[in-house]
């Protein structure tokens, strides 16, 4: 069985919690911009991080200055992502025609359900 919401959850606060309190604990980072980077299946604990420093920031708990966060292949919304399908299948394809383009949505909503 794999990961729960809440597990996942648990994990996403425990995750934010360890990197705030290694920043409060290195005041000589105060002064230098703090950027988030991950890849893949770590772009959702990377955009959970940004949020918990982001509002700890806004709410004078960290002093730093957030310089951004870069995701890359991450896999934040596997429907959203999946759904792009399509389309790009009947941009790159010559033989995918509108009627396999409206399988391709008939097929994913019965699936979404």
């Amino acid at each position: 069985m794999g990961p729960t919401i809440d597990s996942c959850r648990l994990e996403e606060a425990s995750l934010g919690r360890v990197g705030a309190e290694t920043l409060v604990h290195s005041p000589e980072q105060h002064a230098s911009p703090l950027f988030i980077v991950a890849e893949s299946y770590g772009g959702k604990f990377a955009v959970t991080l940004d949020l918990s420093a982001f509002k700890a920031i806004q709410d004078k708990k960290l002093k730093l200055v957030l310089g951004g966060v870069a995701l890359g292949d991450s896999w934040i919304s596997p429907e959203d992502f999946v759904l792009s399908w399509g389309h790009l299948l009947n941009e790159i394809m010559l033989n995918y025609d509108e009627i396999m383009l409206l399988q391709f949505y008939r097929l994913f909503k019965e699936f979404k359900q």
